[in-house]
């Protein structure tokens, strides 16, 4: 199920409304296995910025409200359905996400909110924070070998 491409694109078309396309990594393959617009799944129609976890079973889509929708893909059923959702926008995740980590600004600050993620369910669970000083500084999610 890796083998996909996940094409984010934004305010597609005549109806200014933004697409999640993923398509299977084959030779001269121009059509997507799913196509994503809010007809299917509200986030689909609108989010920014659109991020594809690491397992490739989902993708974090977060609303200009700041709140990040989770959908699951179905690639027999060409779908994605919402399974949960984090109230803050997810950057990064853990390399092998199990851990999403969202920014929330506060005055000029980052906290760096981060939330348990399982592979098997699509749930989310709240875990702690961390304070970064400003909002400028640059951060990455690092697996320590």
């Amino acid at each position: 199920m890796k083998n996909l491409l996940f094409d984010f694109v934004s305010n597609y078309g005549e109806t200014n409304e933004n697409v999640v396309n993923i398509y299977p990594i084959q030779p001269n393959v121009s059509t997507p296995a799913i196509s994503c617009n809010a007809a299917m799944l509200a986030a689909c129609g609108d989010f920014s910025p659109g991020l594809a976890h690491p397992s490739a079973k989902y993708v974090f889509l977060t609303a200009p409200s700041g709140v990040t929708d989770i959908g699951k893909l179905n690639l027999s059923s060409k779908l994605i359905t919402e399974t949960s959702s984090i109230p803050y926008e997810v950057q990064q995740f853990s390399p092998d996400g199990t851990i999403a980590y969202g920014v929330n600004d506060v005055n000029g600050a980052l906290d760096i909110e981060i939330y348990g993620f399982s592979v098997a369910t699509g749930d989310v669970t709240q875990g702690g924070a961390i304070s970064v000083p400003s909002d400028l500084d640059s951060w990455f999610a690092a697996e320590r070998y």
